[in-house]
């Protein structure tokens, strides 16, 4: 049912990923034994109505395999056509992921967010690369990297999925299509080492004697006279000549 080869996913995206997408989170019966499938199909209409471009069918609802697949199914059978479904790679089990994203896949699925499982603990940047392969490997739909806190992956960088680690993965992952970027978190880093902060920082406010002297991006900001002066310790005339 997907629309395009798995080389192709890049080029499809590109084309195609043109809109609002929300999210839809399975509907159960009155005695949460079953899911409810009037309505998954009434949300499904109403995503439709409301012109969205795609739908996330949310996993993280205690959902079993077998049951999401039958979460997609009714869910691309509704949509008919108008609708992208987005399958939420969120199991507890890289196992149980690949299993269940293979089941989305054959149901109607077109695109994947990648979670992690919250018992995954990263110890290192080829630890999160390995299993993001791994997983990818395992679908030809094109998978968007979500690069939250949730994940924990602070503690092997501190921007949680670093510029290098991202550009492993797309050099070497052909599936991987685009970045969801979430919250407009800002981080206050109060540093010293110039050259930490120039790695880090996409805008850089300087203090000295307490007086502010510089804001703005790093390369501006490092160039300052004074800046190179006080922190990178050149003298006027070094600093003068870069």
């Amino acid at each position: 049912m997907v629309r395009y080869e798995k080389s192709e996913a890049r080029a499809w995206a590109r084309e195609n990923m043109k809109g609002m997408a929300n999210v839809v989170i399975p509907s159960y019966t009155q005695d949460l034994e079953r899911l409810n499938g009037n309505g998954i199909r009434h949300d499904i209409r109403t995503c439709i109505q409301y012109g969205f471009w795609g739908t996330l069918l949310a996993s993280e609802v205690a959902i079993t395999v077998d049951e999401y697949r039958q979460f997609v199914e009714w869910s691309h059978d509704e949509a008919g056509g108008k609708l992208v479904l987005i399958h939420h790679a969120a199991f507890g089990t890289l196992a149980q992921n690949i299993a269940a994203v293979q089941a989305a896949e054959k149901a109607g699925a077109e695109l994947v967010l990648l979670a992690y499982p919250h018992n995954f603990y990263a110890t290192s940047e080829q630890h999160i690369f390995d299993y993001t392969k791994a997983f990818c490997d395992a679908t030809r739909l094109g998978v968007i990297l979500f690069p939250v806190p949730h994940w924990g992956f602070e503690r092997v960088h501190p921007a949680g999925m670093s510029p290098e680690l991202i550009k492993k993965m797309v050099n070497e992952i052909p599936n991987i299509v685009c970045i969801k970027a979430e919250g407009g978190k800002t981080i206050l880093l109060v540093e010293h080492k110039m050259d930490v902060v120039r790695r880090l920082a996409s805008r850089i406010i300087v203090l000295h004697n307490g007086t502010l002297v510089a804001d703005g991006d790093p390369e501006t900001v490092v160039a300052l006279p004074i800046v190179q002066e006080a922190y990178l310790g050149l003298r006027p005339k070094e600093a003068a000549r870069g």
